[in-house]
């Protein structure tokens, strides 16, 4: 469930705005280069920061998060999610336990590519002007859902290069998920069998396939 938040939250500020069904000009402007920044399928690193802010949950996490196509690769701390295009991996080097399971269209845990469909036309954009985060000024747009959901808001917060900084998105039960972009890599090559679970890696760990 932890890696489903994770996942959520930065495919769905990543992949959500490319359907918007209302949008205006300066927000179709800016979130089109961001199409073609982030959604060629093209393989790529992400290193961010991930911020629950909840009554009972208040932490923030560091993590990476390698894609290429429909295949990604996630690391928190000793957690680690695998999915090859066909199982999904959930690795626990702390426990010693990994499960196995095979991808549900129906899941949220696919890739971020796979949330184009997922979100189309779903959503209204709305150009709200400049905000200084952390010391840079950065374009604000305003993502709201056009049906009622748990989600009230998402904010996209957009760098002059037009790359994705911060994700804000704020549930109707008061909670706000941020996640931060440190570092994002196009075109990274990866090794043979980067996206593949080597099971001889893993020797002493118990493995559970559902």
């Amino acid at each position: 469930m932890y890696f489903r938040i994770i996942l959520y939250t930065i495919c769905l500020g990543l992949s959500s705005f490319l359907y918007a069904q209302k949008m205006d000009i300066p927000s179709q402007k800016i979130l089109s280069i961001l199409e073609k920044n982030y959604l060629s399928g093209s393989p790529a690193l992400f290193k961010f920061s991930f911020y629950a802010a909840k009554k009972d949950d208040n932490k923030k996490e560091l993590g990476t998060l390698y894609t290429s196509g429909n295949k990604y690769r996630l690391k928190i701390k000793d957690m680690e999610q695998i999915f090859d295009g066909k199982k999904i991996y959930n690795i626990s080097s702390e426990d010693k336990e990994i499960t196995i399971a095979k991808s549900d269209e129906n899941e949220m845990v696919v890739s971020p590519l796979s949330y184009l469909d997922l979100y189309k036309k779903n959503y209204t954009a709305r150009y709200i002007g400049k905000k200084k985060l952390n010391g840079k000024i950065l374009d604000h747009i305003l993502l709201r859902p056009i049906q009622p959901n748990e989600t009230k808001e998402i904010s996209l917060y957009i760098a002059d290069k037009k790359l994705l900084e911060r994700i804000e998105e704020i549930s109707k039960d008061g909670s706000i998920r941020t996640t931060e972009i440190i570092n994002y890599q196009p075109k990274v090559k990866f090794p043979p069998n980067f996206f593949s679970f080597q099971k001889n890696n893993y020797k002493g760990y118990l493995i559970t396939e559902l």
